[in-house]
């Protein structure tokens, strides 16, 4: 089972105690947006449907009440702050990620290396962006190079 840890996401993107994410006091039930949160339908459209609204509308927290939230891909925006319940785990969905972005580096490092976009979630150019509580598990993603609609990134096992 692959674990990542928002402690270790946070410290990935040097945050500093001087540099504490602020949003707006907009809320996103990803479940308003029809995720169903019980582990087996992929809610993937449901939540980057919910981050997008909260995003473009100049940002927020996305809330995920308890369940699990089979996804692939989650785009991450600037301005948002996911806020998952204390039972509540995104685990990586068996199949739908993003095609990986070409990359002529291809043939000098690792795929999982050198692609992100078929990672559980990404982003980029994102500023002001948390995420807190609950859990995120990797579940399906593969530690090879990824056939296409597979995720293989999980930088932490457990």
């Amino acid at each position: 089972m692959h674990r990542l840890s928002p402690l270790i996401l946070t410290t990935a993107l040097r945050v500093s105690a001087v540099e504490i994410p602020t949003f707006s006091p907009a809320e996103f039930n990803v479940r308003d947006f029809g995720a169903r949160g019980n582990g087996r339908n992929n809610d993937t459209a449901s939540i980057n449907a919910a981050i997008e609204k909260c995003s473009s509308g100049g940002g927020g927290t996305v809330l995920f009440p308890a369940g699990v939230y089979s996804a692939a891909s989650i785009h991450l925006r600037t301005n948002v702050r996911l806020l998952l319940d204390a039972e509540a785990v995104i685990a990586g969905a068996a199949d739908g990620y993003d095609q990986p972005e070409p990359n002529p580096f291809d043939r000098f490092q690792d795929f999982g290396h050198s692609h992100f976009h078929n990672a559980s979630l990404w982003g980029e150019n994102i500023e002001n962006l948390a995420i807190i509580g609950g859990c995120i598990d990797g579940g399906h993603l593969v530690e090879d190079d990824a056939t296409p609609g597979k995720g293989d990134n999980c930088w932490f096992k457990e």
